[in-house]
């Protein structure tokens, strides 16, 4: 992604950020509108550009996330949604104890867009769940592992509703521009073809269950608002593609 567009799109989410830290939850949606839909539009227009021959094609390359902890998994699966929702290719492993891992495969530019989203989606879900989480915090009546099923289902549904607004506003940009449609396949077909190379062959991942529906009902709630703008792969245990 050139440096621009990029400097834009982190200003634009840093605004975001700091109007939903405030509270001022329409100027960041304001904010998470423009962002989300410059991302889209550049990833269209670079696909666009590189199939008519009048830039460089890029490369498709492999990117490992690694977490740890109770939340993981979660995380895992956050940066996996939205790397499905920019059209790339991921599958999620488990290694030793609470590790986990998400490998992507993508093309340079929606690899950095992924970057630059998931370390503000990281930000915006975290304040999401603190906030949805206070009301329940101040009775005092729960159990740690209450608190705990109700961030991972926020997360779960944090992820879906991302991923949903992603594809959905690509719809939109497609068809806005003539002769996009026909290229993104393309690109897609690459990108998949690129994706078995490296994970070779996968299983399809199970639903996560979800175990808190005030925590999940939260999560979508708070995505909705967000600022968008192989059997064994390199670990010791089955890993999951989701598509």
């Amino acid at each position: 992604m050139i440096e621009s567009v990029t400097a834009k799109i982190q200003k634009l989410l840093a605004h975001a950020e700091s109007a939903e830290a405030l509270g001022n939850s329409d100027e960041a949606d304001a904010f998470n509108a423009q962002a989300e839909r410059l991302m889209i539009k550049y990833a269209v227009d670079e696909a666009m550009l590189q199939a008519a021959g009048k830039k460089k094609v890029e490369e498709i390359v492999l990117k490992t996330f690694h977490f740890k902890g109770v939340f993981g998994e979660s995380e895992s699966m956050l940066v996996a949604r939205i790397a499905m929702g920019l059209g790339l290719k991921c599958v999620i492993g488990k290694g030793y104890g609470t590790a986990t891992y998400t490998k992507v495969v993508g093309y340079e530019s929606d690899q950095a867009t992924l970057d630059i989203l998931f370390a503000s989606l990281t930000l915006q879900s975290t304040s999401g769940y603190k906030a949805a989480w206070l009301p329940y915090k101040r009775t005092g009546a729960y159990t740690p592992y209450e608190r705990q099923q109700f961030i991972r289902s926020f997360l779960i549904a944090f992820g879906n509703t991302v991923q949903t607004r992603l594809q959905d506003l690509k719809r939109i940009v497609v068809d806005e521009t003539p002769g996009a449609a026909l290229v993104l396949v393309s690109k897609e077909d690459k990108v998949k073809a690129a994706a078995s190379e490296h994970f070779g062959q996968t299983k399809a991942g199970r639903a996560r269950k979800i175990s808190n529906v005030s925590g999940y009902t939260s999560g979508r709630e708070a995505a909705a608002k967000a600022d968008i703008g192989q059997n064994r792969v390199g670990g010791n245990r089955t890993a999951l593609t989701y598509r």
